[in-house]
């Protein structure tokens, strides 16, 4: 390095530095001020990104699985789904699989008051594993694989456990029995053993029985069952997702396959807003931290015009003066980038140890370890611009300009 630019930038480094400890309570208000600057980055984005994570982890715990598998082209149905499923579980990154036959059924309370629903025939504990289909019941008792007989109701048909009040729903409880009329023109009587919580993200208003229920009304016979319209996958974790789907891939199942991620639908583009919130309150973040430091800097650098005058007098270059303004603003940015980082992993480590619950799960901050270097590296360049642009104006005017008007 040039000696004089080294020389220059021990100057400036020694001027900048007397400057922020002439006045020790203005360089902690600074910090502070820049500090929540980072955290109204950080915080709101932490948050969204909590929520965006949380959702999907409910939607994948409750039915609709890492992956899944469909009919391919104009099939309706995936034939020899038990021996798939049977393969797939032992499939290394696999926790659980199940097969799901979906028909249609009308039900009837005792009012009278009709409503369609889909209707899920699946292997209960199979399911149970896969949608955490036991944890969700919210009344009565789950089915056993070989009760008959028995049906599980989702919540949002029940008037008495339902979420959404504006949605139809019929008068019944768990432990009562419902008309159930199939569509293969089958009525029966039907006790509703339990009452499942739905997941309103997929707005699944499935009624559920087991494979030994089904064979009775449908008079079906075991290999006439052995056929599903969706196979549900649940691996280790979505890091998996992608393996897991390739050795399926491999194996040449005849099927459509696709991750968690292509069935989300129009709860993607809800997700595109939520980012969308989050990248506005970086942007604000970033201009709060810029105006604090660009005020600052200016209001400084005017009351000291004087002395500039007299240290450009004495020899001192204008460059000098002006990067020791730039490495003031950096010093601020720093330690106010410093401050809120801290401030934000101490919260988003509570988080983690106590979330918030909601009505959707636990909800915590989530900032991976490139978006605190992100924001940190975003703070120290607004700070450097913001000095630069603050003092540029004044540190050029003339010396006598600068001694007099000061």
């Amino acid at each position: 390095m040039d000696s004089s630019l080294l020389d220059s930038f021990r100057v400036a480094l020694f001027l900048s530095i007397k400057n922020i400890t002439y006045k020790k309570s203005l360089f902690f208000s600074i910090i502070i001020i820049i500090g929540l600057g980072f955290l109204s980055m950080s915080f709101a984005g932490g948050m969204i990104s909590g929520l965006v994570f949380m959702v999907e982890d409910e939607m994948i715990d409750n039915g609709l699985g890492n992956i899944i598998i469909e009919p391919k082209g104009n099939n309706e149905l995936i034939f020899g789904a038990n021996s798939l499923v049977n393969d797939i579980e032992k499939y290394p990154g696999v926790i659980a699989v199940s097969s799901r036959y979906e028909r249609g059924v009308t039900l009837i309370d005792k009012n009278g008051k009709k409503l369609s629903a889909p209707l899920m025939i699946s292997d209960i504990k199979k399911e149970s594993k896969v949608s955490d289909l036991e944890k969700r019941i919210v009344a009565g008792n789950m089915i056993s694989k070989g009760s008959r007989g028995s049906l599980l109701l989702p919540s949002e048909l029940s008037n008495e456990h339902t979420l959404v009040e504006s949605l139809p729903s019929l008068e019944i409880s768990s432990g009562e029995s419902i008309s159930v009329l199939f569509d293969n023109g089958v009525k029966k009587e039907m006790k509703v053993e339990g009452i499942y919580l739905t997941d309103l993200m997929l707005f699944d208003l499935s009624l559920i029985i087991n494979e030994k229920t089904a064979k009775k009304i449908f008079n079906l016979s075991d290999k006439e069952l052995d056929v599903a319209t969706k196979i549900i996958i649940k691996t280790t974790g979505r890091q998996q997702d992608d393996f897991v789907r390739k050795l399926i891939m491999e194996n040449s199942v005849d099927g459509k396959i696709s991750v968690w991620e292509e069935k989300t639908g129009s709860i993607s583009e809800f997700f595109a807003t939520l980012d969308l919130i989050s990248l506005m309150t970086t942007l604000i973040g970033v201009i709060i931290s810029f105006a604090t430091i660009f005020i600052v800097i200016f209001i400084n650098v005017s009351q000291k015009r004087s002395q500039i005058g007299i240290l450009q007098a004495i020899g001192i270059e204008k460059r000098t003066i002006l990067i020791s303004y730039m490495i003031q603003s950096i010093i601020y940015g720093f330690f106010g980038a410093f401050m809120g980082f801290l401030s934000t992993y101490l919260i988003q480590i509570y988080t983690e140890s106590s979330p918030v619950k909601t009505i959707l799960g636990d909800l915590t901050i989530i900032i991976s370890n490139e978006l605190y270097i992100a924001y940190f590296t975003i703070l120290l360049v607004a700070s450097l611009f913001a000095g630069y642009f603050a003092s540029r104006g004044i540190v050029k005017e003339r010396i006598l300009d600068a001694i007099f008007r000061g």
